[in-house]
């Protein structure tokens, strides 16, 4: 299957596709230094369609080339602080009434960008993780009406952050990386 999904490339196609790879990587390297494996990982996962887990030491420009590999393709970006007190809400959304006009009117969460950076998400509860994965899995999200909508990702990069500090939560379903193309 695979051989003829190939054949089926012509030459044209190859070479517009092979044109705009190198114009995000020349992107990506003008804004980044010493981390091109990085914004290759981020390259891959986003034409793979699929997730990354980024996980090292505090200041190597994790959330920064995020940003950048956004830019270079024109997406939304998001950035999510991890907290012990973080809701699924405050991810995907929810529903408040308006007081004006008698009705619910639903504030979207950033899950609906683009790209997410989830930092230090190993810091959430239990909860809030299970509607991230669920979202990565699904590629949609159950808001407070029972309404399920699409989101419209390419890539969704998840952070973890590792530090001299011991970290105040650490649920084991985030540590098992089945759930991301990259690590």
């Amino acid at each position: 299957m695979a051989e003829q999904l190939v054949m089926n490339i012509n030459v044209d196609e190859l070479a517009r596709a092979n044109s705009i790879i190198n114009n995000i990587r020349t992107y990506y390297n003008s804004k980044i230094v010493g981390q091109s494996q990085l914004g290759v990982s981020l390259l891959v996962s986003m034409i793979a369609n699929g997730h990354i887990l980024l996980e090292s030491v505090p200041g190597l420009a994790k959330t920064t080339a995020a940003k950048v590999m956004t830019e270079a393709v024109g997406g939304s970006f998001s950035r999510v602080q991890c907290t012990p007190d973080l809701l699924p809400s405050d991810i995907i959304g929810t529903q408040t009434f308006n007081m004006t006009n008698n009705t619910f009117e639903t504030k979207i969460g950033p899950v609906y960008a683009n790209f997410l950076l989830l930092d230090e998400i190993n810091r959430s509860s239990a909860k809030t993780q299970s509607a991230m994965l669920e979202a990565m899995q699904e590629r949609s999200v159950v808001s407070a009406d029972r309404h399920s909508s699409s989101l419209r990702y390419s890539s969704l990069s998840l952070h973890r952050t590792r530090s001299s500090r011991k970290v105040l939560m650490n649920f084991p379903r985030l540590s098992r990386t089945d759930s991301f193309l990259r690590k």
